[in-house]
This record gives C-alpha cells, structure tokens and sequence, in this order.
C-alpha cells in the first residue's frame, strides 16, 4: 500500500489506483483498520470489495496483479508488482497518448505539456 499510495500522490489527477479483490468487506475492514493502526496512516486507495465481474476480464498471472488502463478504460498493459514504480509510471503516462493515436484507440491528436 505505501508504494500505491505515493504514486497516487506523485501523479495526482493523472493516475488512479483502485484495489479490487473478491474477499468480501467483513475480512478487507479489519485488514485495512489494522494496516492503519500499524502504520499510523489513513489508508487512501478506493477499494472494491466482493467483485465477481473484474476478475473474469483480467487473467492473474501474478500476486499482486496490475492492470492498466487508458482513460477510455481500454487494457493497455498487464504488469506484477515488480513493474510498479515511478519511473515506469512516468514513462507510461508520457507515452499513453500517443500510444492510444497508433494503436487506433482514439483518433484525437493528444498533446501533453
């Protein structure tokens, strides 16, 4: 959570992390209470518990596993946790929009500053 959580800060507006899991809230709570009470923080990433739907979409091929998606919620990469960092976060958000043009996702010339 502490390596999810910061890149949600580092990126802001421009990444969001949502944690889903099929376990339901009655075991997810208490995790998340006593991850608090331990670390003493506010556990900030959404969470969405009892899905039955997202884990058809997404093949597991890793513990943790990550799916990224564009803004237009298309799949755009399927990674472990030992390809989540800022660096290739960055790289990624960089490279998204044009990324999005040559695949044939969206037609819009995107631009970023």
């Amino acid at each position: 959570m502490p390596k999810l959580d910061s890149l949600q800060k580092l990126y802001g507006s421009e990444l969001q992390v949502i944690m889903v899991t099929k376990d339901p809230l009655k075991l997810v709570l208490p995790f998340i209470q006593k991850y608090e009470r331990l670390h003493h923080v506010k556990w900030t990433i959404p969470v969405v518990v009892n899905d039955t739907v997202l884990h058809q979409y997404f093949r597991h091929w890793y513990e943790p596993h990550y799916a990224w998606l564009a803004p237009e919620n298309r799949l755009v990469a399927q990674s472990s946790f030992f390809f989540l960092n800022k660096d290739i976060v960055k790289a990624y958000l960089k490279q998204l929009p044009e990324e999005l043009v040559r695949t044939g996702y969206t037609t819009d010339s995107i631009t970023k500053n």
